[in-house]
């Protein structure tokens, strides 16, 4: 809180400055101090972070950023290493780009770690889990255009299993490696008609024994290139 004159004090929450009396201010210490009212703001924390982590893929529903496992596993992480939680949205140098972020910062607040939301200057935004300075664990990324990638990410590339959309409907569930295709996994998209590829990729091209269906016909066999081989 910072004095603002006149007996009166100004404080900020959910990202708006308010004024309330020194008075009141003082009856508001005291009532924070309280064990429900700590309570109750770790429970609206665990609610916001919670928020993150149930985000559902684009093709599965059913399914989320973090099972509840990995989420409680965090949130003892979270409490034992005395991660704090900002619930507006704050400037912040995130490598060599300005942004906007809302979550959990270290104990010190010199670094953002943990669950958080970063909006870009382009629009994009990320939701997810943050260490090291990149993007680090489970993550869903939102594109400008409306492209979604969502799955696991490794120094700020994804890398592991996940789910790319893009705005035209097209879906690429399975491994990646430094942030291309790599690995089984399967792709649907349309021209004229569903089509779909099942089986092996090299660093982003169908590469490999997979089997391609469009409008009824089935080729199952080698791939080079996205191509028929053999």
């Amino acid at each position: 809180m910072g004095c603002c004159g006149n007996g009166q004090k100004k404080y900020e929450f959910d990202g708006k400055v308010k004024t309330i009396s020194n008075k009141d201010s003082h009856t508001l210490n005291k009532i924070g101090k309280s064990a429900a009212a700590k309570i109750k703001v770790k429970n609206r924390i665990v609610e916001c972070a919670k928020n993150i982590a149930d985000l559902p893929y684009q093709n599965d529903a059913k399914k989320t950023l973090m099972t509840e496992a990995e989420f409680a596993e965090f949130l003892k992480k979270a409490d034992n290493d005395e991660y704090k939680w900002n619930n507006y949205y704050q400037d912040y140098k995130f490598g060599d780009q300005k942004v906007e972020y809302k979550g959990y910062w270290s104990k010190e607040r010199e670094s953002i770690i943990g669950l958080g939301e970063i909006k870009f200057k382009d629009g994009s935004v990320y939701q997810g889990m943050i260490g090291g300075k990149q993007f680090n664990g489970k993550g869903r990324m939102t594109r400008e255009n409306g492209d979604i990638y969502q799955g696991e990410y490794t120094n700020g590339k994804a890398h592991g299993h996940g789910v790319f959309t893009d705005v035209e409907g097209s879906v690429y569930d399975g491994q990646w490696v430094d942030d291309k295709q790599h690995g089984k996994g399967t792709e649907t998209w349309n021209d004229n008609g569903t089509m779909k590829y099942e089986g092996d990729f090299v660093e982003g091209a169908k590469t490999g024994v997979g089997k391609f269906e469009y409008q009824g016909s089935v080729y199952e066999g080698d791939f080079v290139d996205g191509k028929f081989h053999g």
